[in-house]
């Protein structure tokens, strides 16, 4: 389902490019997105509870891709967007978190919805394959620039995730 991932950005202070980490269970996590035109932005992933209470969006930071036309999605007015990180982990079954790493040129589809002048991306999610149907019954649905599904070959390493999910600085 992609409980956390890695992305490269970069840092404004410095001009360095940056590898993040990122949790869903941190509060007001940001995930990066692709806009039209190419453009990078850190934006909220999802809506935990007690998060933003008074903004009218789900809160999860999934979206089952055989859900995203039902009008429960729609009356948001979701625009697909990519979502660029280098991998993204998944624990579901087991005790510890894999790590998946993305092919190249692949991203993660995500839903972008813009409400009260903020943004929130859900990742979309389809039924998990291969190696990765092990670990959960979902995963994120990876897919080339245009949208099109990719070929996803699993490539893993095992790691420990944090016992507490850290606020990590996002510039």
């Amino acid at each position: 389902m992609c409980g956390g991932a890695d992305y490269i950005i970069p840092n404004p202070e410095n001009h360095q490019m940056e590898t993040r980490r990122v949790f869903f269970p941190m509060p007001f996590a940001k995930m990066p997105v692709l806009l039209d035109g190419g453009e990078l932005q850190l934006v909220q992933w999802g809506k935990r509870k007690g998060e933003d209470s008074g903004i009218d969006v789900p809160a999860t930071g999934w979206a089952r891709e055989d859900n995203i036309e039902s009008p429960s999605w729609q009356k948001h007015g979701p625009q697909n967007v990519l979502i660029p990180v280098q991998r993204f982990s998944e624990k579901g079954k087991l005790p510890k978190s894999r790590w998946f790493d993305m092919p190249p040129d692949t991203y993660i589809m995500g839903l972008l919805l813009k409400k009260s002048e903020k943004n929130f991306v859900y990742v979309v999610t389809n039924p998990a394959i291969g190696e990765l149907a092990k670990v959960h019954d979902r995963m994120p649905l990876v897919v080339k620039a245009n949208f099109t599904p990719a070929d996803f070959h699993i490539a893993e390493q095992m790691e420990e995730e944090p016992d507490q999910p850290t606020q990590q600085k996002l510039f």
